[in-house]
């Protein structure tokens, strides 16, 4: 039996698609993504969670080695990530203006602590700002031994929006330059 992907079929509203970078900015932005996965038996489940984005990587944590999202990504490493940063009603038009990116690609277990901790850190770093890397540390530090962090590998990222100024509008929206190493 063959099995048929759908990955490559093209975006319907070709007119609301977003730049690499616009996309990019959404999932480095949003709040929270919905992960979906699907079993071994070929069952889908999605779940919310808080990923950071970092250089080129996506970066979730979970509880140390248990729950269907782990067995799901154990089973099939394929997910897909959606992000939403705007979904306002658009009043008399029975319509919604929305900016989404979606992110597909394949999850692996983290297993190298120090690598663990950089993107606890960079969770922290994306999602409370104001804490500072040493209160994050000592978090990180104290629930290292009951999480478990997960890398996704980026294979594909798309973006849409309805009326996309409306969100882009004054936002300073560039690919991101590389770190230098050596600073």
């Amino acid at each position: 039996m063959t099995v048929n992907s759908t990955t490559a079929a093209p975006m319907r509203r070709i007119d609301r698609l977003l730049s690499a970078e616009e996309a990019l900015y959404i999932a480095q932005h949003a709040v929270h993504a919905v992960l979906g996965t699907v079993d071994a038996a070929g069952f889908p489940y999605c779940v919310p969670i808080t990923p950071a984005v970092v250089d080129g990587k996506v970066f979730f944590h979970c509880a140390k080695g248990v729950g269907r999202k782990r067995d799901n990504m154990l089973a099939n490493p394929h997910v897909s990530l959606c992000f939403i940063t705007k979904d306002d009603i658009a009043e008399n038009e029975f319509s919604v203006n929305y900016a989404s990116a979606i992110i597909q690609g394949e999850a692996c277990l983290v297993q190298d602590e120090d690598e663990q901790k950089a993107a606890l850190l960079a969770i922290c770093r994306a999602k409370d700002p104001k804490a500072g890397d040493e209160a994050s540390m000592r978090f990180i530090e104290g629930g290292l031994a009951s999480i478990d962090v997960w890398q996704i590998k980026v294979t594909s990222l798309t973006g849409k929006a309805r009326n996309k100024h409306l969100y882009f509008a004054g936002r300073d929206v560039r690919w991101p330059e590389k770190a230098d190493k050596g600073a």
